[in-house]
């Protein structure tokens, strides 16, 4: 599989998370949680429920390469910490993260992307904590391309055989890395409905 293939499968499947979540936000309750300036616990509690959903959907929707999982996985965990911060990051990226690993324990990036996806949740909500609003879209591009570049080092670090993890390392780095745009459309999505209720 070369890296156009790669890249043609894995827009699809962004594009099928992109749709879940604009699904999921025209529910009225959901809908009305995104809506909020503030979020109380329990609000951010269902967040991380739907951004870990996600995240372990992009799992299940990988494509397979040389053993490893091309997936969309570091997209819903980013855009939920840069969002909504770090207790929805993280919570999504060690839950989906522990999932990536236990369904293919022992795979030859099995480890290194559980720690990436922790990674990515830390990294994400550090950033929420820093940038103002505007540029939220433009950060979360960036962290998701930070996160799946520090992916790819620790394959190259970790995984074996050597020799297989870079091929796999240059199938899939640049078609996950362009992918990372959908991270901006996730969090161009809630800022139209932020701006929805502003309107109203």
């Amino acid at each position: 599989m070369n890296k156009g293939t790669i890249f043609l499968q894995l827009l699809e499947k962004s594009s099928l998370t992109i749709v879940l979540f604009i699904i999921i936000t025209k529910i009225q309750g959901f809908k009305y949680i995104f809506q909020k300036e503030n979020y109380k616990l329990k609000d951010l509690l269902v967040i991380s429920l739907i951004f870990t959903a996600l995240a372990i959907l992009g799992t299940y929707n990988g494509i397979d390469v040389q053993g490893s999982l091309a997936n969309t996985r570091i997209i819903a965990i980013v855009s939920g910490g840069v969002l909504f911060g770090p207790l929805v990051g993280i919570t999504s990226g060690i839950i989906s993260g522990f999932h990536r690993y236990i369904i293919d324990t022992g795979g030859v990036t099995a480890f290194p992307c559980f720690i990436s996806s922790i990674f990515a949740g830390i990294l994400s909500g550090f950033v929420y904590q820093k940038i103002s609003n505007r540029y939220k879209w433009v950060y979360g591009i960036v962290c998701g391309v930070i996160s799946e570049s520090f992916s790819m080092f620790l394959i190259y670090l970790l995984s074996r055989p050597h020799n297989i993890a870079i091929v796999i390392i240059r199938k899939i780095y640049i078609p996950m890395i362009v992918g990372q745009i959908s991270i901006g459309l996730l969090i161009s999505i809630v800022d139209a409905i932020k701006k929805e209720k502003e309107e109203v």
